[in-house]
């Protein structure tokens, strides 16, 4: 939450040193660009607030839940993220990104194939512990 909130303060602050000290290309064309500044400032905010409304949820989630089912659903994250940049934004990637996501999205199901095993194992184990006392 608080990086949330400090990214849009940075954010505002950097823009502000840009506009004064005349280093930013917006300036040259502010008054034709206005309504287009007015949307992306609305995005920026918008942004800031979900990131903070996620970091929320993150931590909500990690009080109720063990730690390894949540970072292996915050895996899929990637592959949501190639497909909005590439069927919305029209953003091509290379084979290098695809590979890097092909490899996080495997580790954790690894991970998840891993801890399923460990608890069929670890169940089967207590059975036949209580059927050894019997």
């Amino acid at each position: 939450f608080y990086t949330a909130i400090m990214g849009i303060f940075a954010s505002i602050l950097i823009s502000i040193f840009l506009i004064l000290f005349n280093k930013s290309n917006l300036i040259h064309n502010y008054q034709n660009r206005y309504h287009e500044l007015k949307l992306d400032f609305g995005f920026a905010i918008i942004g800031g607030f979900l990131g903070a409304l996620n970091q929320i949820l993150s931590n909500l989630s990690l009080k109720y839940e063990d730690a390894t089912k949540i970072a292996i659903i915050k895996t899929t994250e990637i592959f949501f993220v190639f497909l909005f940049q590439f069927f919305l934004l029209r953003i091509t990637t290379d084979v290098f990104k695809i590979s890097g996501a092909i490899i996080i999205i495997l580790s954790g199901i690894s991970i998840l194939v891993y801890k399923i095993a460990d608890s069929n194992y670890s169940s089967a184990k207590e059975k036949s512990i209580r059927n050894n006392r019997n």
